[in-house]
């Protein structure tokens, strides 16, 4: 998985840990899920039978009375070609959740970024007999960036409100506005300074890295609690190794053209050092940048 998409990743998972019982409640209301609904363990296990997959969220729950499996799955980009679409991936999560747990299976697609044409439910496998499916699974679809920041940032669960950085009509500014209510909640600072990174992590889905640097900038305090934050400290090393990244390769490939796979891998895997070397030298052969990449001097 890239190492961009892990930072979202790990953030949004990490607030499902946190305040499991706001993202439910949240849930029940954009979804609509018909109440009460009620959390009833959210720790099951995330691995899958008979695969090496597991699925990003996992919590048993109750809905009038009655227990389900609640499975959310974060999506941050299109399907890569050859790879199986969305709806297919979920009926076979959602079969080997069934087979395990023997509860009826909720599952939710949480799209982070405008993406265009999505899939959507159902997804229908003929029977190839009559018009009838020999499969059929529904799920929910969650579009972050329709969805108004009022939505989470007027529920008493801080722990929820970084999620209105992907939100309808975020800008620099308004991820300013959500950090003074993260400021002004009753918490430990700890607390704000890592809520608020987790805020500039998923910010970081729709706005550039440096606009939202520049824009904090401006507010000494809330800067000073950013840089607080380990989250944050995460977000920005990784942003500017992979922009080095990028342009390492980018410069390799106006000077080469088309790169191997395994120089294109070498690049994904190497440290800061030896990507401002490469860009650096900018006059080495192909042979001295894979002699640096610890790769033996073949030809591409």
């Amino acid at each position: 998985m890239p190492s961009r998409w892990h930072r979202f990743d790990r953030t949004l998972k990490l607030i499902a840990e946190q305040e499991p019982t706001g993202l439910l409640d949240w849930l029940a209301e954009v979804l609509p899920i018909p109440g009460p609904v009620t959390l009833l363990d959210a720790n099951l296990s995330k691995e899958l039978l008979d695969s090496a997959r597991e699925v990003d969220v996992l919590w048993r729950a109750e809905a009038r009375g009655k227990p389900f499996l609640l499975h959310l799955e974060f999506q941050l980009k299109r399907d890569e070609p050859g790879r199986a679409e969305m709806g297919e991936r979920l009926a076979g999560y959602i079969m080997r959740l069934y087979e395990r747990e023997h509860l009826p299976v909720t599952s939710v697609v949480i799209y982070l970024q405008r993406l265009g044409q999505l899939p959507s439910s159902p997804f229908l496998i003929p029977s190839g007999l009559d018009s009838r499916s020999t499969l059929r699974c529904d799920y929910e679809v969650i579009k972050m960036w329709e969805l108004a920041p009022a939505t989470v940032l007027a529920r008493p669960y801080p722990a929820l409100w970084p999620l209105a950085g992907m939100m309808q009509g975020v800008k620099a500014e308004t991820v300013i506005d959500i950090a003074q209510q993260i400021v002004e909640t009753p918490l430990a600072q700890e607390q704000k300074s890592e809520l608020i990174g987790q805020l500039v992590v998923l910010a970081g889905i729709q706005l550039a890295p440096e606009v939202i640097s520049a824009t904090f900038r401006r507010h000494p305090m809330m800067d000073e609690m950013l840089e607080a934050s380990s989250t944050a400290h995460m977000f920005w090393e990784r942003g500017r190794i992979e922009g080095l990244r990028d342009v390492a390769r980018l410069g390799l490939e106006h000077r080469f053209g088309a790169l191997g796979a395994d120089l294109l891998q070498a690049i994904g895997a190497a440290d800061e050092p030896t990507l401002t070397t490469i860009i650096t030298y900018s006059e080495e052969s192909l042979e001295q940048v894979r002699a640096r990449l610890g790769l033996p001097g073949e030809a591409q």
